[in-house]
């Protein structure tokens, strides 16, 4: 029989991911993540994009609907909540995957026997016959349990009070945290992936841990969560994927042993957010009040520019609708505009979406002009040009260049596409740049 020190500790065999690349190994760590370490890790960048990254509106709507108006209390409950979105991660169908996959090496297939013989020995729950246990998507675990363990007692979590609405809203949420929110159905489905009479105890045992190293008491946790406006719902979920995202990248976040102690995996996760988020600028575009003169050196604005100019509000959002010839001047006004918001309004970036590859080659050169004028203090921003050859193009290489150090290796795989790289312009003058981490997000590749 596990001991009782084990039985407390059992959640800390939960693994998250496992070292596929060899990154860890090559860096002398262990061949699996644990659950609770990736739940830190992606609260930890959640709280930086929340200091560094949302525009105060967005922060204004998760304070309303995760904190009851209080800011402090929503940034910790997001936090949280952005963390357990892969409690479902503790299911016998997800954690048979370790070392069964055709690329895992022998490296990986012996770690498997490894962990396996601790976590039947530190009680933890999973089947004795794992590959004939039901199977769902761990997310879809998370949206079904998460609700009961923090604190729901509807009928379908095993009580007999109304539901919990805005429980069951935020869980439904993280199940869709790979870009599909399950519908009823699926979620339903998952009930039989993870019993909950076996594993409540451990899921229970895990977000107790986590809420107590974020400093979040459980027992008033669900009163503070009540999404109800619906644009809460997609800046919410885009948080959520966002954070886990980059804490998934290996390059930012290291893999814990399970034998040391989870607050020292807490002092890591924060540390390396703050690193990430200074490695991938994530720090809000901050630029001050300027004129048309400085954006756009040497001209001043048409009739229809000017009057939207003096149309647009002193603070608050506006939309702003523009019918005119190619080539009069739009792209600029819209670039103008988003200027103006971001000073405005605290907006952190812009989008801009064109009709052809061509018509996109040519606005982002616009664009990368634009920002030189723009930043403000800044001396760089990402600017990532988004379509099906966009890779091949010298603008991207050249971007890719512009974010290099001096000396830096050219980003692996596009270096055949290009023969021409930019002189490194100095910190202190403005620039757009391109990391290379954004080229596999756009892309898909994650």
């Amino acid at each position: 029989m596990a001991s009782q020190n084990n039985l407390q500790r059992r959640h800390l065999l939960i693994w998250a991911k496992t070292d596929q690349t060899g990154t860890s190994r090559r860096n002398g760590g262990p061949a699996w993540n644990p659950l609770l370490a990736h739940v830190l890790d992606v609260a930890a960048i959640t709280g930086q994009l929340w200091d560094r990254y949302l525009p105060p509106t967005v922060r204004e709507r998760l304070t309303e609907a995760f904190g009851d108006g209080d800011s402090v209390t929503a940034r910790k409950v997001v936090m949280l909540l952005a963390g357990l979105h892969d409690l479902g991660k503790g299911s016998s169908c997800f954690l048979r995957q370790f070392g069964a996959n055709p690329w895992d090496g022998p490296h990986l297939q012996e770690a498997r026997k490894t962990w396996e013989g601790q976590a039947r020995a530190a009680g933890l729950p999973i089947g004795d016959r794992l590959a004939e246990e039901p199977t769902a998507r761990h997310e879809h675990i998370t949206a079904v349990h998460l609700p009961r363990i923090l604190g729901c007692t509807c009928h379908a979590c095993g009580g007999h009070t109304p539901q919990n609405k805005g429980l069951h809203t935020a869980a439904t949420l993280l199940g869709g945290h790979h870009g599909h929110i399950p519908g009823p159905d699926t979620i339903e489905r998952a009930f039989m992936a993870a019993d909950i009479t076996t594993w409540l105890p451990v899921y229970t045992e895990l977000v107790q841990d986590a809420a107590d190293l974020i400093d979040i008491d459980l027992a008033t946790l669900q009163n503070s969560i009540k999404p109800d406006r619906p644009s809460t719902l997609p800046l919410f979920a885009g948080l959520v994927i966002l954070a886990d995202w980059i804490a998934s990248d290996e390059n930012h976040f290291t893999y814990r042993p399970h034998t040391t102690n989870p607050h020292t995996w807490w002092r890591s996760s924060l540390a390396q957010a703050r690193t990430a988020a200074d490695t991938l600028r994530l720090d809000a575009w901050k630029p001050t009040p300027t004129t048309w003169s400085t954006l756009y050196p040497g001209t001043s604005p048409r009739s229809f520019q000017a009057a939207t100019i003096a149309a647009m509000p002193s603070d608050g959002p506006a939309l702003v609708i523009i019918e005119s010839d190619t080539g009069s001047g739009k792209t600029r006004l819209a670039l103008w505009c988003a200027h103006h918001l971001a000073t405005t309004c605290g907006y952190q970036g812009l989008y801009m979406a064109m009709p052809t590859r061509a018509a996109t080659n040519q606005t982002a050169h616009e664009i990368a002009a634009f920002m030189n004028n723009a930043l403000g203090e800044q001396d760089t921003a990402n600017l990532a040009v988004v379509h099906g050859t966009a890779q091949a193009t010298d603008f991207v290489h050249n971007l890719l260049d512009a974010a290099r150090a001096p000396g830096q290796a050219a980003f692996d795989g596009l270096e055949d596409f290009i023969a021409t790289t930019l002189p490194d312009p100095g910190p202190q003058e403005p620039r757009a740049v391109l990391r290379s981490h954004l080229i596999w997000r756009v892309c898909g590749s994650r």
